[in-house]
């Protein structure tokens, strides 16, 4: 199980990296170096963030439910997704 979730966590972050630059640098086209190193900063926050739950999470109650908290970062990933999808405007392309 906690394979699982290390494969989920790690496919759903790689694919979101590139897109959130991508769509990033569409709505903001001069944010450049700064908005690069916020993203990052961010990023880093959840990296620290994330482990110290688990940890917490693991120490109050134990390893299995630690475990289970590393779960919420795919599942809200998931919902943020579709969420995103539901309120982007279709755009029509041309060819």
């Amino acid at each position: 199980m906690a394979l699982t979730v290390c494969i989920a966590l790690g496919a759903t972050g790689s694919c979101l990296w590139p897109s959130m630059l991508a769509v990033t640098a569409d709505e903001i086209p001069q944010g450049g170096a700064s908005m690069f190193g916020m993203l990052v900063a961010m990023g880093n926050f959840g990296d620290v963030v994330m482990p110290w739950l688990v940890g917490v999470t693991a120490d109050a109650t134990n390893m299995r439910w630690g475990l289970a908290t590393a779960t919420l970062c795919p599942l809200a990933m998931v919902f943020l997704l579709v969420w995103i999808r539901r309120n982007t405007p279709r755009v029509q392309t041309v060819i």
